[in-house]
């Protein structure tokens, strides 16, 4: 979407949509180069006063960000988002949050995400004919290697050997800011990159892809698939983890306790590296798999064993299953017993039969209840029966003394067992003690 009038050129962002998507300070470059002026000059005229404007920093913590901590800009942080917008606003666009890896604030964590300074490949500069541009996937912390060329990135100027900020008052794309050489000198080049490291750029390149088709992505279907990736490691769990996968040992165990809810970059190449999955398998999905452990060259692997979806045979199976719970409530199983069951996860029979799905989750819901009333009458009665017994034996009952005497964990706080309890004490015409609760 543009819009007709903007303060700055409207200038479109290159490749939105590719691995080949350019970050955020590339383009804030290729702006004040379109208008004839130094990035700087962009910078100290336009986006300081801008920020100043949304009130969030404090006058010296902005001139830090802009002249140390630009590579934020392309992250996660406040100061990607602000930028964006800003010159979102400014250019009268409204992809740019496209540039940085905002949309992904909700499932990684900024660890080891960015690099402090610039790399770039220079083939890639060489081959740039028209318009020189600087790639996301360059500035990420885990990206080495160029996967078009397959020469490793550079980080430093050949001729004056110095490291390249991602936005400096005198950036010019492909060029060292420092003595404004040409970065884009393919003789020399050195070149190797392994399969790991390849595999390792296209599954961070696919990240970035996908941000075009997404608002802010919630990290609802990553937790699940984590925990149920948790479900199929063997024990000794946090060991075979640690030595298989390459992550923390508690970190699954930490998203199955709720302690967590974010994941660093690198520990999601390594789950998708390792079980041999992408990562829309997944953040955008509950994953529908099963996998089998062997031993593939003296080390613990998972095969992807995904059963064939039968669409006639999954229908004949859940209307027997309902029919059965029809006959015999004792038939009900929760949503994951019954995924277990049959092989497939409750988002394909959703999928497939959202009548079925619907009528099992209302049959689930009212199964439950009915346990709970039977439960709570139960324990209610036997709240009475203790009451009773107590003062058959001459001691006086109260709320504390008979709670204790109790198969279950009550704290006390519930007000039905509190009522029961009181009105059998009215019941036995006992008279009330000042401190009858203890």
């Amino acid at each position: 979407m543009r819009s007709k009038h903007s303060v700055l050129y409207n200038i479109p962002p290159i490749g939105i949509g590719t691995m080949e998507v350019e970050c955020l300070t590339s383009y804030i470059a290729r702006i004040a180069y379109a208008h004839c002026v130094e990035t700087g000059t962009l910078i100290n005229e336009i986006l300081i006063p801008e920020i100043k404007g949304e009130g969030i920093y404090k006058e010296e913590s902005i001139f830090a960000i802009y002249r140390g901590g630009t590579s934020k800009f392309n992250g996660l942080s406040v100061a990607a988002d602000k930028n964006a917008n800003i010159m979102n606003r400014l250019c009268g666009r409204d992809d740019l949050e496209n540039l940085t890896i905002i949309k992904y604030k909700n499932i990684l964590n900024d660890n080891k995400l960015l690099k402090k300074n610039k790399s770039w490949c220079p083939y890639c500069l060489a081959d740039m004919k028209e318009v020189q541009y600087e790639k996301l996937i360059w500035s990420i912390m885990e990206v080495d290697i160029c996967h078009i060329h397959n020469v490793k990135l550079e980080e430093t100027c050949r001729k004056c050997g110095a490291l390249q900020n991602h936005l400096k008052f005198k950036t010019l794309n492909g060029f060292c800011q420092k003595c404004s050489h040409w970065l884009g000198n393919i003789e020399k080049v050195q070149h190797g990159g392994n399969e790991s490291n390849s595999k390792k750029v296209f599954i961070i390149g696919n990240l970035l892809k996908d941000t075009r088709n997404h608002d802010l992505i919630t990290n609802e279907y990553m937790i699940k698939n984590l925990i149920l990736l948790w479900d199929l490691i063997p024990s000794p769990k946090r060991e075979f983890v640690e030595n298989n996968i390459g992550v923390q040992g508690k970190l699954l165990s930490d998203f199955q306790r709720g302690l967590k809810d974010k994941i660093s970059l690198s520990s999601l190449i390594r789950l998708c590296t390792f079980f041999n999955c992408s990562t829309n398998d997944i953040l955008d999905r509950l994953m529908d798999i099963s996998f089998e452990l062997l031993i593939k060259n003296e080390k613990l692997v998972f095969k992807n064993t995904k059963r064939k979806l039968d669409i006639v045979k999954l229908e004949k199976e859940l209307i027997e299953y309902l029919n059965s719970c029809e006959k015999d409530e004792k038939n009900y199983l929760s949503i994951n017993e019954l995924e277990k069951k049959i092989g497939h996860v409750g988002s394909t029979i959703k999928k497939y039969f959202p009548v079925l799905y619907e009528n099992i989750k209302k049959q689930n819901t009212e199964s439950r209840e009915k346990l709970k009333k039977e439960k709570q009458k139960e324990r209610m009665e036997l709240i009475r029966q203790e009451t009773i017994k107590l003062y058959q034996s001459g001691i006086y009952p109260s709320l504390r003394r008979v709670f204790s005497k109790l198969p279950f964990v009550v704290t006390g706080f519930e007000k039905e067992y509190r009522d029961m309890w009181e009105a059998t004490i009215i019941e036995l015409g006992i008279a009330r003690r000042v401190n009858q609760y203890d």
